[in-house]
């Protein structure tokens, strides 16, 4: 009688265990197709937020102590040609198909030092993706963006990194760079700036 009780408790347990198995990969495939990623890709670090966040694994901050810079990406894939690096973002009235915006470049471009410097990753990726979402978290028709990894693209992050570090070491004023309100409206340093637009 006791072994019955227990085998009608395991079936309950393994039946109750497979409805939960169920029910998260069915989150992953939904928040895969959400996020409207190409087949056959596995993610290796996802940083998306609440909405994404069952693709897999979580954030993971990357270093590259070479240059002293930590940092997240949003997505980094490993694909049959590497790993990419991928950024998302939120396109607003000046998007258009198929082009990338200066600022997004070089934050991408960061991203793939970090996958270069990180020792888990520790390769130099061939390229990184910008994806252009809608409000909706949609990607737009021309919305991915796929940027090469250049030494000359490279070099200007080596380069903007020294330039901050030197402004640190003695401490130079830096100024803001752009017109932008809704950028100042967005930046984590709007309290302690004063030249905010907003």
């Amino acid at each position: 009688m006791i072994w019955t009780a227990l085998l009608r408790g395991l079936g309950f347990l393994l039946i109750g265990l497979s409805v939960w198995l169920a029910a998260a990969v069915s989150r992953r495939t939904r928040a895969r197709q959400a996020a409207q990623l190409p087949a056959g890709m596995r993610i290796l670090a996802a940083d998306l937020g609440e909405r994404l966040r069952s693709l897999g694994r979580g954030g993971v901050t990357l270093r590259d102590n070479e240059w002293g810079i930590a940092g997240k990406v949003d997505l980094v894939l490993e694909t049959p040609n590497g790993y990419v690096p991928v950024e998302y973002k939120q396109a607003g009235p000046s998007y258009e198909p198929g082009t990338a915006k200066p600022g997004h470049v070089l934050q991408l471009a960061t991203s793939m030092l970090l996958c270069e410097g990180d020792g888990r990753f520790g390769k130099r990726p061939a390229e990184g993706w910008l994806r252009y979402l809608d409000g909706q978290g949609r990607l737009l028709p021309g919305g991915e963006v796929r940027i090469a990894n250049t030494p000359r693209l490279r070099d200007q992050v080596i380069a903007s990194v020294q330039r901050m570090r030197r402004a640190l070491v003695s401490r130079e004023e830096l100024h803001r760079d752009h017109q932008s309100a809704a950028k100042c409206a967005k930046c984590s340093r709007r309290l302690a700036c004063d030249e905010g637009i907003v």
